[in-house]
């Protein structure tokens, strides 16, 4: 295939979620748009909603079917291996057994250990220092401790300290069991017998064909010191334990732990690295590997699956302690080693790199990233471009975008939000994205890399600071977090192409050869070694034959002060200086192949294709329009590649004798995709493009004729309710949800409730058991009685819905969102009176039910407020936020038609509220935003502004009102963080474009 519409193989694999009661017929209905939105197959992975029960036969039926249509529209499938995430537990079935459970070593200092944890040492503990903030004793540093009895009392000065094994705490989240005890083979196998032998028994035969592999998602050992998602209390002061880790930490290390547990918990009071607890991490990252990872991994290969996913916690140094350890150890056991990267602007760089460094030198081709997760429904098209780029400059080359519903039913909506699918109004657009990415995938990213420096992660530095209580905030720590962040940034910046190396990895994959240093599949001529604490013994003798052998060194700061756990004075040939000083000369080694002179940062990399080098580059940010000078080694001819229309066109420069050079103005975002091949002659430098070409041509700001691709809506969020006949007030949806829920014992709706098909299967009549009857009322108000009105909402037990008296009856037509959830109830105009109005909803009250709002969609305006108003459609439309002309809720697509000659167009667009603008076909979803060419007929531009469903779906009563991290809390807040008014957001032509007349139509 051609750039124009780039194979299937390129394209983006999103986290379908299943989330719902699946039907074959809708799953395939789903398949079909997936296609069309440009999409190359999906994850199909269960989430928070799912109704259909996991594992089932419906279950693998559907997977099956959806997987085999999948294969007829060239769609790759992957499966999911687990009932939400993290995976291991299938649905929290593994822990059903005891044994299997999460387990670990728990600290408790005081006259007595809990009675119901078992004791498995006690010690008497002198304490010095000054403890973390609002913790007693976590923090100070352990000065002298004794083995003691449990009865004993202490000396003076000392402390009585438990060590106990404590067990995970059940929770909902895992179906009322656990997560499971990944230290262990056992648990391991259970777990691949409940899972992955169910999906080979029911449709192994389709392995490599219909399912091409399977995606584990953020399996983890157990957190050290970190109590995030455990309902146990003391998780600051836990760490992760098996039955037999003592045995492997004493046939590993030859010492005996047990004896000597504080100094798990304590820094040392004499030193500045714990030994201890380094050699605990590396036993404890060595079993979760082999007894989990490990076993997945051979499963997966032995029958014909590709292994792809990530583990939880990649960003930081703190976040790989906490649930992995090294993380980069992990990717050796994936085909396709993954990260995720989600939120808003969430620059993590190491995250990424750790993935493809490892990929590279392990010869995988693919690395995946999962993204755009919790960035709400404010999210644009131009985030997604920005978000992929960065990561695909680093090497990300297989997306996976994080979610695509197949339901927004009930607390499935606030899943993560958005959903990239057709939930969404733009969705008919977004092929724009894929395919720019699959164009980026099809060019650059099947290119070599020319990577020659490596740089040593500090994790197993940052590993000898780690203590109990809050030790991230240790200043050592702190600056050892910081620094490595801030190299990477800057060798980043500077243009410096680099791997990571990972001590453990380079044990067994590094040597060095012919002056150069070696690691599995991939060769470096420099090494850094950034401003850390420690180096193993094996690395030291890597990088002595290699500083030997003439290879170059560089060190921030100073060389590290220990060698595998003990303090040793290291001599090593190194050019030693800052981060700055380091990165510059780095820096100029890497100008000798391009460099970039402009006043904005540039993310940038060169590659080797077979049909040329490609050289990508990202203007990262910049205030304004910048212009910037690329220069590139040698006589170039130079192909530009338009990622955006799969178009190409040669890129003028000139060429100076040594250099060529090239000149093109940048505004913040956008990318540029240069293919290189040798030329005998130079050119001239273009003149400096700011502005479209051709005559400048003025519009008229007054108000236009406009169409809607949508019915307009109401959004009824607010209830006057009673509950069996007695009134309770008047509030907001939620809320009123939640109170019905807390007066009946029920917790509040989350993505950590149970699962609905493991409520039906195991509390059936509880799930579905009326409580009460409930009744509310939604009021608005009409000035106009609209042409054309009808309700849509979601079921509830046993309802009768009114309007003004009049029974409600569901229609057979469906929704403008063709979402499974909506039902439709069509209003008769007669039924509607000036003044206020009334829909009445009664229903029985259950755990299952799910109250939600509901929408008012028809032709007519909407005036937002408390009630809310039907009025006139307005005419015409003004440039300006539409929210103030008749359209506050509207989010589908808004054509202004603008009163423009007939001929040939370049329109450059200013401020607009919503995701992406279009004239007929023609799209621009990206910054800056320019439509080139556009035909004008009929003496009329018809100009598309794709809106944002964030003002339809919210949240809508949320302060601030827009952040960068969005699940189910975001829609449930109080106090400061609430409003009853309505948070909108500015959509539509904010401002009138700029348009440039280039000639008669074509």
């Amino acid at each position: 295939m051609s750039l124009k519409n780039p194979e299937m193989k390129y394209r983006a694999i999103p986290f379908w979620s299943l989330n719902g009661e699946l039907r074959v017929p809708e799953m395939k209905r789903q398949a079909v748009i997936l296609k069309r939105m440009g999409f190359g197959g999906a994850v199909l992975h269960s989430r928070c909603g799912l109704q259909t029960q996991y594992m089932s036969q419906p279950w693998l039926e559907v997977l099956e079917e959806t997987a085999v249509r999948f294969r007829e529209l060239d769609m790759q499938a992957y499966l999911y291996d687990e009932d939400r995430w993290p995976s291991g537990s299938c649905g929290g079935m593994v822990t059903e057994e005891k044994q299997f459970r999460q387990k670990y070593l728990s600290m408790y200092i005081g006259p007595s250990a809990p009675a119901e944890q078992e004791i498995i040492a006690c010690f008497a503990c002198r304490l010095v220092g000054t403890p973390d903030r609002h913790q007693t004793y976590l923090g100070q540093r352990m000065a002298q401790y004794l083995r003691w009895s449990p009865e004993d009392p202490v000396p003076e000065g000392f402390v009585k300290v438990f060590i106990c094994v404590e067990y995970a705490l059940p929770s909902e989240f895992y179906n009322g069991n656990t997560y499971p005890d990944t230290l262990n083979r056992r648990a391991t196998d259970r777990f691949l017998e409940l899972t992955h032998e169910v999906y080979k028994k029911s449709f192994g035969q389709r392995f490599g064909k219909e399912f091409t592999g399977i995606f584990t998602d953020e399996p983890y050992r157990g957190g050290v010191f970190n109590g995030f998602n455990l309902p146990n209390k003391n998780g600051s002061a836990m760490l992760p334990w098996t039955y037999d880790l003592f045995t492997v930490y004493r046939e590993y290390f030859g010492e005996d732990l047990e004896s000597r547990l504080p100094e798990l918990f304590f820094l040392p009071e004499d030193s500045g690295f714990n030994v201890t607890v380094y050699r605990y991490l590396e036993i404890l990252q060595q079993m979760f590997l082999k007894n989990f990872l490990e076993p997945v991994s051979t499963w997966c290969r032995e029958n014909n699956l590709l292994l792809t996913g990530h583990v939880w916690e990649e960003n930081t140094l703190f976040g790989q302690i906490s649930w992995q350890g090294s993380v980069m150890r992990s990717y050796e056991y994936m085909d396709h080693p993954g990260i995720d990267n989600i939120r808003d602007d969430n620059y993590f760089f190491a995250a990424p790199l750790q993935a493809v460094s490892v990929a590279k030198q392990t010869g995988k081709n693919q690395i995946l990233s999962e993204m755009y997760a919790c960035t709400g429904w404010k999210t644009t098209f131009d985030y997604f471009k920005r978000s992929g780029d960065w990561q695909a400059i680093l090497g990300i080359n297989l997306r996976c975008p994080h979610l695509s519903w197949y339901t927004m039913g009930g607390e499935a909506k606030r899943d993560c939000p958005s959903s990239i699918f057709f939930q969404a109004g733009w969705h008919t657009k977004y092929r724009y994205v894929e395919d720019y990415f699959a164009r980026l995938n099809m060019t650059f990213g099947q290119a070599k890399w020319r990577t020659d420096t490596l740089v040593i992660s500090p994790i197993e530095s940052a590993w000898g600071l780690v203590r109990a209580g809050q030790y991230a905030s240790e200043e050592a720590f702190k600056q050892l977090e910081k620094g490595w962040s801030a190299l990477l940034e800057k060798l980043l910046f500077a243009g410096v192409d680099f791997d990571i190396g990972e001590e453990d990895i380079l044990s067994r994959l590094g040597r060095v050869e012919d002056g150069v240093f070696r690691v599995g599949q991939m060769s470096y001529r420099s090494v850094i070694l950034p401003n850390s604490l420690h180096l193993r013994g094996s690395t030291l003798k890597l990088l002595e034959q290699f500083s030997g052998a003439g290879g170059r060194i560089c060190c921030v700061d100073r060389l590290p002060e220990y060698v595998d756990g003990h303090k040793r004075q290291i001599k090593l040939a190194a050019e030693i200086g800052s981060a700055e000083q380091i990165a510059e000369k780095m820096q100029s080694l890497a100008a000798q192949a391009f460099s970039i002179k402009s006043k904005g940062r540039f993310l940038s990399k060169r590659k080797s294709g077979e049909d040329g080098d490609y050289l990508f580059l990202i203007c990262f940010d910049t205030e304004e329009e910048c212009l910037a000078e690329i220069s590139v080694a040698g006589n170039k001819c130079a192909t530009e590649i338009c990622l955006r229309t799969g178009q190409t066109r040669l890129a003028e420069g000139i060429f100076d004798g040594e250099h060529t050079h090239f000149r093109k103005t940048f505004v913040k975002g956008q990318e540029w995709l240069l293919r290189l091949s040798p030329k005998e002659k130079g050119k001239h430098f273009p003149r400096a493009k700011v502005s479209p070409a051709g005559v400048p041509v003025a519009l008229s700001a007054e108000p236009m004729g406009y169409t809607l691709s949508e019915p307009n809506v109401l959004v009824l969020d607010y209830a006057h309710w009673e509950v069996d006949g007695v009134a309770r007030g008047y509030d907001e949806i939620l809320k009123i949800d939640g109170t019905l829920r807390r007066e009946h014992g029920f917790p509040e709706r989350s993505a950590n409730n149970f699962q609905p098909w493991f409520e039906e299967k195991h509390h059936g009549k509880i799930w579905h058991k009326k409580q009460c009857r409930v009744t509310m009322r939604f009021s608005f108000l009409t000035e106009a009685i609209p042409g054309s009105i009808y309700c849509m909402a979601e079921d509830l037990p046993n309802a009768c819905w009114m309007l003004n008296g009049h029974a409600m009856k569901k229609s057979r037509k469906k929704p403008y969102i063709q979402d499974v959830c909506f039902s439709r109830w069509d209003i008769p105009a007669a039924w509607l009176r000036e003044g206020e109005n009334e829909i009445e909803v009664t229903f029985d009250f259950t755990k299952a039910s799910n109250p939600e709002a509901v929408y008012l969609a028809g032709d007519f305006g909407v005036r937002a407020g408390h009630p809310g108003t039907l009025t006139a459609l307005p005419d015409t439309m003004p440039v300006g936020d539409i929210s103030s002309f008749g359209l506050p809720f509207y989010t589908g697509e808004i054509t202004y038609y603008i009163p423009l000659k007939n001929g040939c167009y370049d329109i450059q667009m200013g401020k607009f509220g919503g995701t992406c603008v279009s004239v007929e076909k023609k799209t621009e979803g990206f910054a800056p935003w320019r439509l080139e060419d556009v035909t004008v007929r009929e003496n009329v531009l018809p100009l598309t502004v794709s809106l944002l469903r964030r003002n339809l779906l919210g949240p809508l009563h949320e302060i601030p009102k827009n952040h960068g991290n969005y699940w189910s809390g975001s829609f449930r807040t109080d106090g400061d963080k609430f409003t009853e008014e309505y948070q909108l957001n500015p959509q539509g032509l904010l401002e009138i474009p700029k348009v440039f007349y280039k000639g008669d139509m074509a």
